[in-house]
């Protein structure tokens, strides 16, 4: 894990936990949000790495930084029959993640409360990883360079700029 002040990503973590990112009304639905679900899904991203059509059912999809789980949301939308695990630094949004996706009727998401360095304490093997542009700000305020982040996503991997 990456050393840096704890009183700094105390304050980040407590900013989060006081204001939950991103701000999206839990009713709010991305189901009819053609261009959206295209962007996510992770046969869109396979079939551009390899030019091959592949079924989502069973997949394991993270999204790293997931805060309210809106992303959540799109990805599982997006992704009939893959699972969703998402993780974020701050409690408070988890909670409201959680909340969102029980809410539009997804049983097949589970979230942590973990930051990206440690994912390897979750041994899980991921077909397709999420990251938003906003999380690679925060990643590279902590040292963390994208070359060490494109090794944390070996596989099909989108960075979105929200």
């Amino acid at each position: 894990m990456i050393n840096q002040p704890s009183d700094t990503w105390d304050k980040i973590r407590q900013q989060f936990d006081s204001s939950p990112y991103p701000r999206i009304a839990l009713e709010n639905s991305p189901k009819n949000n053609a261009n959206l679900l295209f962007i996510h899904n992770l046969v869109s991203a396979y079939y551009l790495r390899t030019q091959k059509v592949i079924d989502t059912k069973d997949k394991l999809i993270l999204d790293a930084g997931c805060g309210t789980g809106y992303k959540s949301l799109v990805l599982a939308e997006a992704n009939p029959g893959a699972k969703i695990v998402g993780v974020d630094i701050s409690a408070e949004s988890v909670a409201l993640a959680r909340k969102r996706l029980e809410y539009h009727g997804f049983d097949n998401v589970e979230f942590h409360v973990l930051p990206i360095e440690e994912l390897s304490n979750l041994g899980q093997q991921f077909d397709y990883k999420y990251l938003s542009k906003i999380n690679l700000t925060f990643l590279e305020k902590r040292k963390i360079s994208v070359f060490l982040i494109c090794s944390l996503f070996p596989v099909p991997c989108s960075l979105s700029k929200i």
